[in-house]
């Protein structure tokens, strides 16, 4: 085993200093680990923004992050028990694995407030769980999310500017839960561009789905 011991800091790093889409961030990391079974390092990795903020200021809502990394090969990184505090947002846990062209996450949100980490979004409080896949400029979304007694489900691709949705369910206390499948959502967001599907979901044409279905 090559690495025996690795203990490694960084302090007051802003990733708007490397290009300006960036967000301005005041990061402090700090990663341990030793080099594993494999020949490639793993071990813990903590990250404090002391310059959290909205995404609507130019900051990145992001206040800690928390998990054990390691290094699959010399292109696969993996990222577990990862614990990501956005400050009055809420949490998400999850895992990652990511490569040089893909990205593939599961994720828990906790108290999820939109608004918090964007201004312009609605103040929420989402909890739920989901998968995406980042691949280039494609992006695939599974995710069951609630606010309260509201329920949302949803798969959607997102290719470039455009956002393919191939199922949503909705369901408001205790009545039927609804299902939208790709080509009613792709039917009424046609009629009715500037609307949120999420708000006019019972205005479609849908199927009940049968309570405690997927």
């Amino acid at each position: 085993m090559w690495l025996q011991e690795a203990d490694a800091a960084a302090n007051n790093i802003d990733l708007a200093a490397f290009a300006a889409n960036l967000p301005a961030t005041d990061l402090q990391v700090k990663l341990t680990g030793a080099g594993d079974s494999n020949g490639f390092p793993s071990g813990n990795l903590h990250v404090l923004n002391k310059k959290a903020g909205t995404i609507a200021a130019g900051r990145l809502p992001v206040t800690a992050l928390s998990g054990k990394y390691a290094l699959e090969n010399a292109t696969t990184l993996l990222l577990t028990s990862l614990q990501i505090e956005l400050g009055a947002g809420g949490t998400v846990s999850g895992k990652a694995r990511l490569t040089e062209k893909l990205a593939e996450i599961d994720f828990i949100v906790r108290s999820l407030d939109l608004h918090a980490l964007h201004a312009p979004l609605r103040a929420t409080r989402l909890n739920g769980s989901g998968k995406a896949r980042i691949a280039g400029t494609e992006q695939h979304v599974i995710a069951n999310i609630a606010d309260g007694a509201i329920k949302l489900g949803f798969d959607a691709t997102r290719r470039g500017d455009v956002v393919k949705v191939k199922e949503f369910r909705a369901a408001a206390g205790p009545g039927p839960a609804w299902r939208a499948t790709a080509a009613a959502v792709d039917e009424w967001s046609s009629a009715r561009p500037d609307c949120d599907p999420v708000r006019g979901v019972r205005a479609l044409v849908l199927r009940p789905a049968r309570r405690g279905a997927p």
